[in-house]
């Protein structure tokens, strides 16, 4: 409490005064979820605040949709949500401009508890729904697994069964005490599932920079649902096949051998590797889609580029000729640029003027978003003119622009936006804003066309862009380096050029490639999440294989050994069993496919640059599970055909 009374300066513009100090904010606030890392709330000011930074129009902004601009409502009474939204709708429809209705078509309550969620719903993504899915068909893998081993094993206990039937067990005992053993088994493993979750909970909070904890209170009685309904559907099935056959069958031993069970087995076998094959392939799919992204987003040097931020502040603003030169002076810099947006910032809303309405007839208006640039930026950035003229060029040729009109450089979504067959025929065209406000608006004046390139990052639609020719309301200065942008020798030469320049405004630097990572490391975590998920279900479904091949084997140990006294070789046996496996395995990739296609057909919907390999990616996870189970099975074929045949006939 000792700050209290002490001024501080906000942005350097606005003095403020410490009255109050509030305690450290729980682990799960909503006002910490946010993708960007070290990313905390630390102080509270009154909305005049933002207004008198610019930041917000004092009437506010019904068209700010970003989630960490919200309202809050305290509920009071039992009203349902419903009726909440009934009233939230009829404050927008009696006060939000005509003009924002066009685009703005409702404010949407959300529940406190949701907000954590909100960064991810707003990124489009399906993150909950893909964890969910892959969580769920895992678990059924497993439970298959289970199923399968303990069907085969109980063929292994067949006296067991004989001698407890024969001592006076009924059938329901039996199945208790098989079915105790399961829920038993699965408990055991529920409990070291736990313990690995709190082994990997840190490394998982250090990856995002948040914290997330377990409320056991509030999941002891899920976990309790689960591990009695994976208990109860893992081992239904085999005690029911085990405590089914009489005591003479068992004390025989001829329940394996009257094929009981086969069939289902089948399907089981089918089942897992029709789970493991749908995983796969959905990893390779989210796997070549980054790959699509990262080619799409690597137009830009982003390796090469650190962008400097806050050049709107006064006492930076007034300066910016005197800045580049001190930057340019660096060995390490090889240019610089200022604009008011840099590539992959979509969510940073000072670097962006938008909603440029063209032209002022409604249908034929369209929006346009504009970055003002300097004239060096374009080259900076490598952005290459498909037609026209660059700014440099323009402005050589001495063409002069009215007090009100300005140079802009639009891509071919803006073009065919205008009604041009053509790029060249938009050139020399004039635009006109057509502003919400009906305030009069600028004129501009194409001077070039590019070709459309994903300036705010490859998850957002291509739309009528371009670049204004401006000498102020700049936000950023790029500064491109010879050496990698994260090279702190680099960071530092900068910074010392910036406190030569400024003591007063401390510096603030990213490498443009953290502003790509920022979205980039969500899908890049979708892959190793989901590449953990197909690893287990890939483990589980080899690991059945393998016990249940083993176990046949045996059973069939008698016929090899025949088979090789009349001449059969190794590479015989490996085809024998093989071929009795295959048919489930191939079958379930008939019924993986169109499952496999359904899914990631609606994950690509999610990007507006696709890759179009779907179905050659499905064949290859395909191909892939039914190798490696032709490797499980050849090795248990190869170990029982080295037996000699004496051994395996010697008790005959």
């Amino acid at each position: 409490t000792d700050v209290l009374g002490r001024k501080v300066r906000l942005e350097h513009q606005i003095e403020l005064t410490v009255r109050g100090v509030f305690a450290d904010l729980p682990s799960n606030t909503h006002f910490e979820s946010d993708l960007r890392p070290n990313y905390e709330l630390n102080a509270l000011t009154p909305f005049s605040v933002a207004v008198e930074l610019g930041e917000l129009p004092p009437e506010g902004a019904w068209d700010d949709v970003f989630d960490s601009d919200a309202t809050y409502l305290l509920r009071t009474g039992e009203k349902p949500d419903a009726w909440l939204q009934s009233q939230v709708d009829a404050v927008f429809n009696q006060h939000a401009p005509d003009t924002e209705k066009q685009y703005l078509s409702q404010l949407v309550i959300k529940p406190i508890t949701e907000a954590n969620s909100l960064v991810w719903q707003a990124l489009g993504l399906p993150v909950y729904g893909l964890v969910r899915l892959l969580g769920l068909l895992v678990l059924l893998t497993a439970i298959v697994n289970y199923t399968n081993l303990a069907t085969a094993i109980s063929f292994g206990r067949t006296r067991e069964v004989g001698l407890r039937k024969t001592f006076g067990a009924d059938r329901l005992q039996l199945m208790t005490q098989f079915m105790t053993e399961s829920l038993v088994l699965v408990a055991v493993a529920m409990l070291l599932a736990l313990v690995n979750l709190e082994w990997g909970l840190p490394i998982f909070n250090a990856w995002t920079s948040k914290e997330v904890t377990l409320d056991y209170l509030y999941l002891m009685p899920w976990l309790i649902l689960v591990i009695a309904s994976v208990g109860f559907l893992a081992g239904s099935y085999p005690a029911f096949l085990a405590s089914r056959p009489t005591p003479m069958e068992c004390l025989r031993q001829t329940l394996g051998r009257q094929g009981r069970g086969q069939v289902f087995r089948n399907v089981l076998i089918g089942g897992q590797f029709a789970i493991t094959t749908f995983i796969l392939a959905f990893v390779l799919v989210i796997v070549f889609q980054n790959q699509r992204v990262r080619s799409v987003s690597h137009v830009y040097p982003m390796n090469e580029v650190i962008v400097l931020e806050r050049m709107y502040l006064p006492e930076i603003a007034s300066r910016l000729p005197e800045l580049k030169s001190q930057l340019l002076a660096l060995d390490s810099v090889t240019a610089v640029s200022f604009s008011n947006g840099v590539p992959y910032n979509a969510t940073m809303v000072p670097g962006f003027r938008r909603n440029h309405r063209i032209s002022p007839e409604a249908e034929d208006s369209f929006l346009l978003d504009l970055v003002a640039v300097e004239p060096d930026f374009m080259s900076l950035y490598g952005i290459q003119l498909h037609a026209g003229k660059d700014f440099f060029q323009f402005l050589a040729s001495g063409a002069s622009l009215s007090a009100n009109e300005h140079a802009v450089i639009v891509n071919a979504q803006a073009w065919q936006a205008l009604g041009y067959d053509q790029a060249e025929a938009a050139i020399g065209q004039t635009l006109t804003e057509s502003p919400f406000d009906q305030s009069p608006g600028k004129t501009f004046q194409i001077v070039g066309v590019m070709e459309d390139q994903y300036f705010n990052g490859a998850y957002t639609q291509l739309t009528p862009f371009g670049f204004v020719l401006s000498k102020n309301e700049f936000s950023y200065a790029s500064v491109k380096v010879t050496t990698d942008a994260f090279d702190e020798s680099v960071h530092a030469e900068i910074d010392a050029a910036w406190h030569e320049f400024t003591d007063r405004v401390p510096i603030l630097r990213t490498p443009l490639a953290e502003g790509f990572d920022l979205f980039y490391r969500l899908p890049r975590g979708m892959v190793n999440v989901a590449s953990l998920f197909a690893l287990v279900a890939m483990v589980l479904a080899l690991i059945g294989l393998f016990g249940l091949s083993a176990f046949l084997a045996q059973k069939r140990r008698k016929e090899i050994a025949i088979r090789k006294v009349l001449g059969a070789d190794h590479r015989d046996m490996i085809r024998l069993f093989i071929r009795q496996f295959s048919l489930p395995i191939g079958w379930s990739m008939v019924f993986a496919a169109p499952g496999a296609y359904f899914v990631a057909d609606m994950y690509l919907l999610f990007y507006p640059n696709p890759i179009e390999f779907v179905v050659p990616l499905i064949l290859l996870a395909g191909f892939i599970c039914m190798f490696l189970s032709w490797l499980v099975i050849g090795s248990q074929a190869v170990a029982f055909a080295k037996v000699r045949p004496s051994e395996s006939l010697r008790y005959e």
